[in-house]
């Protein structure tokens, strides 16, 4: 258990299939996850004598024998019931049910939940090793 983590996200992995035709879509496989932590941090720069601050989002997911690493999950067929963190996946604060499709598209999901707390992840690393193991997933 990851102290002070009581949220709950949506992951949603980005999986590239190949459809009859030999060409490759995008889908996007949802997954809740409880007992995360979700924080936002700011990080300071000084540029030409000028402040500044961006933010990053971070989200620690407690470990999971339904997790895989990011190449054996591409690898397999049926990812049903399993899940990864790579660059370029989604993660929303709280359990939310929308489809990434056709009809409502990655823009339209940042732009939904923006205040809420959303991310498109950069950067993640396994945590596992350790009494505390967990997922880090960092993002904007």
């Amino acid at each position: 258990m990851i102290p002070f983590a009581g949220q709950t996200v949506t992951v949603y992995n980005r999986r590239e299939v190949k459809q009859a035709d030999e060409r490759t879509r995008v889908a996007w496989v949802r997954r809740r996850l409880d007992g995360c932590y979700w924080a936002r941090r700011a990080l300071r720069a000084v540029e030409d004598g000028h402040a500044r601050v961006n933010y990053t989002l971070i989200c620690k997911i407690p470990e999971s024998p339904d997790y895989l690493p990011p190449d054996r999950w591409d690898a397999l067929e049926d990812v049903r019931g399993l899940w990864t963190l790579a660059a370029g996946d989604i993660i929303v604060l709280g359990a939310v049910n929308d489809e990434i499709d056709g009809d409502n598209t990655i823009n339209d999901m940042l732009a939904k939940y923006e205040r809420r707390g959303i991310m498109r992840v950069t950067a993640v690393q396994d945590r596992c090793a350790g009494r505390l193991g967990h997922y880090l997933a960092q993002g904007v």
